[in-house]
């Protein structure tokens, strides 16, 4: 009652984090229970106050952001590595969406500072590290999270990105940068997918399919990248030359 909602959200989410674990080690679902409503109290609390920026995409606190996605992913990690004997059934089915809710979280931390093309890279880097984590635990849920998030990042970029302005200098400007990192990230990604060893939670066709949609999804990012760079700044007659250079240098 002493804190606004910007503030009752953060505090809300470190309180339940404390009481699931405390459920979780005396073996007290009613607790458990309990602190996963109250999580879920202070997510629905910190969205509804979210409304349109004015120096980012969003405006809220990147604070009760980042402490909802922390204490989530924190009950996620509790659950993940539980034995099945202490946990519930129905606890077990919602570890998919603990994991979905605190990665939204801190996710939802770069529109909260930056503008499009700062929150497209930052998704971009954000989702290669959650498909690095998602494979180390392992985690589908982490992995399957990881490319909507870049995907979400690269429809943002083409819905929202000023494609088109006036003083660009060549390879010094975010139109450039944010699809390259775009194409970076799923190729890097393709590449860690394609050579890790398969574990419990995936089997090897998925990881071959997730590999090979990553590898499309770089690639496509990349050539858009260096194409429309040349398109955009070299002159007629040295487009074909350098757009040749640009796909053989790919190649290689």
């Amino acid at each position: 009652l002493g804190r606004d909602a910007r503030w009752r959200t953060a505090a809300w989410a470190v309180e339940g984090a404390g009481i699931f674990w405390l459920g979780l080690r005396q073996q007290r679902p009613m607790a458990r229970a309990f602190a996963l409503l109250l999580q879920l109290g202070s997510a629905l609390t910190f969205l509804s106050q979210l409304s349109d920026g004015e120096g980012s995409l969003l405006d809220g606190v990147p604070l009760g952001a980042l402490l909802l996605g922390v204490a989530l992913l924190f009950s996620f990690y509790q659950l993940h590595k539980a034995p099945p004997e202490q946990v519930s059934p129905w606890e077990r089915k919602g570890v998919p969406v603990l994991a979905c809710l605190g990665l939204t979280f801190l996710y939802l931390l770069a529109p909260l500072f930056f503008f499009t093309e700062g929150t497209t890279i930052s998704w971009a880097l954000a989702g290669l590290i959650t498909l690095f984590v998602g494979l180390r635990l392992p985690s589908r849920t982490f992995v399957f999270t990881a490319m909507a998030v870049q995907w979400l990042g690269g429809v943002l970029f083409l819905v929202a990105a000023p494609l088109f302005t006036e003083d660009l200098r060549p390879l010094a400007h975010g139109g450039f940068w944010t699809p390259l990192i775009l194409g970076l990230a799923g190729l890097v990604g393709a590449w860690h997918v394609q050579f890790s060893k398969p574990a419990t939670a995936f089997d090897g066709l998925t990881l071959q399919r997730l590999s090979q949609a990553l590898l499309v999804w770089g690639a496509g990012w990349w050539a858009l990248a260096w194409v429309s760079e040349v398109l955009r700044f070299a002159p007629p007659s040295l487009q074909a030359p350098l757009l040749l250079a640009v796909v053989a240098l790919s190649v290689a």
